[in-house]
């Protein structure tokens, strides 16, 4: 089988005036395939805690996504993706190809740039996932 997702983690609300300096955010994401696990992550971050700030962790930075594909990209097409979603200097991206899972990494403040970061990603590698055109879904635009 196939496989294609993200989820993306907005800390706080930032509209609102109101940071993430109370309570606890645990994420976990597995993908397995014949019962063997491709690609297993938890992730917990604790209000006011060091991985806020640091530059190991979050960055002060508020929004992060992940994307997984379970197919293989070229590192030249993974250089042509980084250089466009580049654009925005104030945010970072790292995409990542292990044995046959492909992960895309956003760290900002913007969940409205993660997720367009991602459907520009999508758009150029679904083709190579499926053998289909990237058709937006009407769904995306709700």
């Amino acid at each position: 089988g196939k496989y294609f997702g993200w989820d993306i983690v907005r800390l706080g609300r930032v509209a609102s005036g109101e940071v993430f300096n109370v309570g606890r955010c645990l994420q976990h994401l597995e993908v397995w395939r014949d019962g063997v696990p491709y690609f297993i992550e938890k992730n917990r971050m604790e209000a006011n805690a060091p991985i806020q700030t640091a530059t190991w962790g979050l960055q002060g930075k508020n929004t992060s996504g992940t994307l997984l594909a379970t197919l293989i990209v070229t590192r030249d097409m993974i250089d042509e993706l980084l250089e466009e979603l580049s654009i925005n200097a104030l945010s970072h991206w790292g995409l990542t190809q292990k044995k046959d899972i492909f992960i895309a990494r956003y760290l900002g403040d913007s969940v409205s740039e993660c997720r367009q970061g991602f459907e520009m990603i999508w758009r150029r590698i679904r083709p190579l996932l499926n053998g289909k055109a990237a058709i937006t879904p009407r769904i995306w635009n709700t």
